[in-house]
């Protein structure tokens, strides 16, 4: 089955989540307007600006964008976020940042994983490994190669840290749960973000017009 998933790691412990979420939460807020800026491509409008006071698109594109999927992995002990829009002060609160695909190389530096004791210890572990354990233990993650075919060098070892890594990841990922960081405050949140969104909308008018109408 095809993959593609931004995941962002906060390292913590369990009873630390509810914390850890409010935490993000408040910093997202606070960098709405670049938040939506890096993303403003996304939201689909009418071209025409006097069109624009037609809130159920734009409302619609807030939603989606401050809804987050959320799930605590306990096997490598970190709220994991499904985020990734490039915002510095947000991505700075996390500790960690992966970007998991199939179908394509999977050979990061080894010290991407290193934010993570639990993704640490897992590079270390097949950093150590003699060829023989390491072959079988990239035959058993990769089951089309052939032994032959595998060599005992740095792209196959980065393969498989990430194979080992993203194996503590996949059986809950898809178990996580929608948080929409709008609820609650809804209304009060929803009026200053629908007007920063075609404030910005504005300022890129005439750059937006060129892309839709294809000029």
């Amino acid at each position: 089955m095809s993959y593609r998933i931004d995941i962002s790691f906060k390292n913590c412990k369990k009873e630390q989540v509810y914390d850890k979420i409010t935490e993000f939460e408040d910093i997202l807020l606070k960098n709405a307007e670049e938040y939506i800026k890096n993303n403003l491509c996304f939201c689909r409008y009418d071209t025409d600006k006097d069109r624009w006071d037609n809130n159920d698109i734009i409302d619609r594109f807030i939603s989606r964008l401050f809804k987050h999927h959320i799930w605590y992995c306990e096997n490598i002990q970190a709220l994991c976020i499904v985020y990734g829009s490039g915002v510095k002060e947000i991505q700075d609160w996390f500790d960690g940042y992966i970007y998991f695909q199939n179908s394509t190389d999977q050979n990061y530096d080894y010290e991407e994983w290193l934010f993570n004791d639990k993704f640490k210890s897992i590079v270390e572990w097949v950093q150590n490994l003699d060829e023989k354990e390491f072959k079988k233990e990239f035959i058993k993650e990769n089951k089309y190669y052939e032994e032959s075919e595998i060599k005992f060098e740095d792209y196959y070892k980065k393969s498989l840290v990430y194979d080992k890594c993203y194996n503590l990841i996949e059986p809950i990922w898809s178990k996580g749960f929608a948080i929409s960081f709008l609820d609650g405050t809804l209304d009060e949140n929803k009026f200053k973000l629908r007007n920063m969104t075609i404030r910005l909308l504005m300022d890129k008018y005439e750059d937006f017009k060129k892309i839709y109408k294809g000029e």
